[in-house]
């Protein structure tokens, strides 16, 4: 199933999070797809807080690779921006937490595509208005 949405805000995008984290089951994994800037750790954000996270702790995992927060479910959030084969996914322990009774939320995911089976794919572009994204979601669950 196949969803687009506009958010023209950041208030659109908190809405659509909250919609978005009232389908989860708390066991998804969710991959990340948009250019440098799209607005995926926005989403994320956005996402954390809908599930009772403090928004202020959630941040990029752009050095560590993977945060941890804790909320309604467990959340794992992962950037592969520096993550290309398999190997690297390996060595920092990604598989350890694929199965794992958490949402793992999976920034750059065109890097790893081919290792993972996402249940939920989140596309953000850049539309014409700088501050407008187009936001597909895409379920396979």
């Amino acid at each position: 199933m196949n969803k687009r949405f506009i958010c023209k805000s950041l208030y659109d995008t908190q809405k659509l999070a909250d919609e978005f984290a009232n389908s989860l089951k708390g066991k998804e994994l969710i991959a990340m797809f948009g250019d440098l800037g799209a607005g995926k750790t926005t989403f994320t954000k956005a996402l954390c807080k809908a599930l009772s996270i403090d928004d202020q702790t959630v941040t990029s995992p752009t050095f560590s690779l993977m945060n941890e927060y804790y909320g309604k479910y467990k959340v794992y959030h992962y950037d592969m921006y520096r993550i290309d084969n398999y190997e690297d996914l390996e060595a920092i322990g990604f598989f350890d937490y694929v199965d794992s009774d958490s949402i793992k939320i999976i920034e750059w995911s065109e890097n790893i595509i081919d290792f993972i089976n996402p249940d939920i794919t989140v596309n953000i572009r850049y539309e014409e208005n700088e501050n407008e994204r187009i936001v597909d979601i895409d379920r396979k669950i």
